[in-house]
């Protein structure tokens, strides 16, 4: 009886983090500090966006599981701060602590 219990538990624990997180994704960008020279991050967004738009490298990249984008810094800025709200409501509904 023990085993279905803890089979239970865990199994509810994992249906409530997927109805909370069904999006659980890496991803990989270019930051740098606040006080960068505009024309600094408009060169290395330009050459960044232009090689992940590079046919071979794009396929590269999606053959490894990757979905390649290209985006502004405005845009990626956007994002972090959308997936840090999102896993800061998800840490706090699972009650999850830093020891």
């Amino acid at each position: 009886m023990k085993i279905f219990v803890i089979t239970l538990s865990y199994w509810l624990a994992t249906a409530l983090f997927l109805l909370v997180a069904p999006d659980t994704s890496t991803w990989n960008g270019l930051v740098g500090s606040a006080n960068i020279q505009a024309a600094i991050v408009q060169t290395s967004t330009k050459a960044a966006v232009q090689t992940v738009n590079e046919t071979e490298f794009k396929e590269r990249l999606i053959s490894q599981g990757f979905d390649p984008k290209g985006s502004s810094p405005e845009e990626f800025s956007a994002f972090i701060q959308a997936e840090s709200v999102r896993w800061a409501t998800i840490l706090k509904t699972m009650k999850v602590k830093i020891e």
